[in-house]
């Protein structure tokens, strides 16, 4: 997969170290929420790695699952199912 696949919506919130987008999937047309993180160091993406292991391992209705993950020279986005 790759980002691409996504069409963005509007962004929900933005912070100076990440940012949520609404996504609409072009496959199904589901709509997701983008939460795209600043990883310009590798402890950076080490520690968004750790995140998406935790996030793989829960599922909860209540919880936001974790549909994708893409990573790029110093931006990591995890796409979560609403």
């Amino acid at each position: 997969g790759s980002i691409n696949t996504y069409i963005r919506v509007f962004v929900i919130f933005q912070w100076r170290v990440w940012s949520r987008t609404s996504l609409r999937g072009e496959e199904h047309g589901r709509v997701f929420v983008a939460k795209f993180i600043n990883t310009p160091y590798n402890m950076d993406k080490h520690t968004v790695k750790n995140e998406i292991n935790v996030m793989n391992h829960l599922h909860h209705p209540k919880l936001l699952n974790l549909k994708d993950a893409f990573e790029d020279k110093s931006e990591m986005v995890l796409i979560l199912e609403l």
